[in-house]
């Protein structure tokens, strides 16, 4: 057997050939009369029925392709095949109406080498699933119009998907979910919300075997892993971008639309995102695991969850950032020391959410119109610049602390008034959690730099610096009384 190839149906002694319908009316009869090695050959036309196999080594296929053979669920709260055994290959049938969720056209659950091919599956919830299901073979299937995912492997490893086609799906089209390594070639996404996406916490699961010959909305997969020093811009032609467990990697100048991740950096350091738009992603910016990188001039719009997400990651600078019209505008989940500045966070649901996070330094940003603006909780993030800064407003220069500018203030302090038209409030911003001490009226024009320290700032220094020099002055001077009285001895 060549490596990699899954060992498929074995003919068993005795195998029989069942015909549906002229031995047995529908497929599920046939199931249950069959025995381990027997193929079930299903005549042309339309079937109505919920079909579970859990017997091994069987093949069930259609006498003339998909286009002739259809079998709808009977129950639209079951899958159309829901197979629990190994060795099963199910072949050249259109498979509809699983419509209840979770619910699949093709279900394989704890199931091993089986051969899932020439199918088309649509009208479900999802088109073809597997769970807990190893070493099998998907090849040129078709999922599409499903509610949820075209074709979706979870909890599932080492099986192959070569040819299959997953479009116009209202979620995702191929999805790898919490999954051991699998092998993806040659699969084509499009015109699915989100065309694909690969996720797991774990970094050996975020290894999967998936190259540029996996295509979405006709531009390559990117899953790149343990790279380093590497240039990601428009030459690529990306539509979606992985970057796993490297260091030193720049992307740049891209537009990625509808994908599972605009930009994921899972496990990556020292590591830039700079001039990159994505449109209707599921997470366009997502940090894991990944600290001391640089976002620079991205906008996120239309993510289905958060524009930007930052997990578990520590370190990183977020400048001039755009997250309009996402679930979350920007999240800090589990994460510290980070920098967010002169970012727009607008119109989404929540604009800044902050969850386990701490001394992140948020300033300089506008958070507008955003149902919430902002809500932290178990955090305690500072909400100012952390230096004194010299900055143009109104023409003039002034001088202090910047806060970010809240389109929800005067709703909070109807009272509240300018401090000298230096562009500052005169009541702190309180809400969901945060309290930002230096509220903008509006955005500044312009920082000219940061300010030498003041007196204020310097008070420690003063204070140690006395304290030496009271200190040598004794010391010196008791030195110098005892050498007055050793002479006079």
């Amino acid at each position: 057997m060549l490596p990699g190839i899954a060992p498929q149906a074995q003919a068993q002694p005795g195998a029989a050939i069942i015909y549906v319908p002229d031995d047995y009316p529908t497929i599920q009869e046939a199931v249950n009369a069959s025995s381990p090695g027997d193929t079930i050959v299903v005549g042309d036309g339309s079937y109505t029925e919920n079909i579970a196999v859990t017997r091994d080594h069987l093949t069930i296929k259609s006498q003339n392709g998909a286009g002739s053979t259809i079998v709808a669920a009977a129950n639209s709260s079951a899958c159309v095949f829901a197979v629990n055994a190994d060795y099963v290959s199910i072949t050249g049938f259109t498979v509809t109406g699983a419509a209840g969720e979770f619910q699949a056209g093709i279900y394989l659950r704890e199931s091993r080498y089986c051969n899932i091919s020439n199918n088309i599956a649509l009208n479900s919830y999802d088109g073809i699933s597997l769970a807990y299901s190893y070493n099998n073979t998907l090849t040129n299937n078709t999922a599409k119009w499903n509610t949820f995912d075209g074709i979706l492997v979870a909890l599932s490893g080492n099986n192959t998907l070569t040819g299959n086609t997953a479009n116009e799906n209202d979620y995702l089209g191929i999805r790898l979910y919490f999954s051991p390594p699998n092998t993806l070639r040659n699969n084509s996404m499009n015109n699915n919300l989100c065309n694909f996406y690969s996720w797991s916490w774990s970094l050996s699961e975020l290894k999967q075997d998936v190259d540029t010959s996996n295509i979405v909305d006709g531009k390559p997969v990117y899953l790149l892993l343990d790279r380093s020093d590497e240039v990601i811009d428009p030459s690529t032609n990306a539509g979606y971008l992985a970057i796993i467990n490297s260091t030193r990697m720049t992307v740049k100048d891209l537009t990625i639309n509808h994908s599972g991740h605009g930009v994921l950096f899972a496990y990556t350091n020292n590591s830039r995102i700079e001039n990159v738009t994505v449109y209707y992603g599921k997470q366009p910016f997502l940090l894991f695991n990944s600290s001391h990188n640089t976002l620079k001039n991205i906008t996120s719009c239309y993510g289905v969850k958060d524009g930007v997400r930052i997990w578990f990651s520590n370190d990183n600078t977020l400048t001039n950032c755009t997250s309009n019209s996402n679930l979350y505008g920007v999240t800090l989940f589990n994460s510290t020391d980070n920098i967010l500045t002169h970012s727009y966070v607008v119109a989404n649901y929540f604009g800044i959410f902050s969850q386990s996070s701490e001394d992140n330094v948020i300033y300089l940003n506008a958070v507008v119109n955003n149902t919430i603006n902002v809500f932290s909780e178990g955090s305690s993030n500072i909400w100012k610049s952390p230096e004194r800064l010299v900055y143009t407003c109104n023409g003039s220069n002034y001088t202090g602390y910047l806060g970010n500018c809240w389109s929800d203030y005067r709703d909070n302090c109807p009272r509240a008034k300018e401090i000298d038209s230096t562009g500052v409030w005169d009541t702190p911003y309180t809400s969901n959690g945060i309290e930002d001490r230096y509220p903008l009226v509006r955005m500044v024009d312009g920082v000219v730099g940061v300010a030498p320290p003041g007196l204020r700032e310097l008070w420690p220094l003063v204070v140690a610096v006395t304290i030496i020099a009271v200190s040598v002055y004794f010391l010196w001077g008791r030195e110098r009384l005892k050498g007055k009285n050793q002479k006079s001895k």
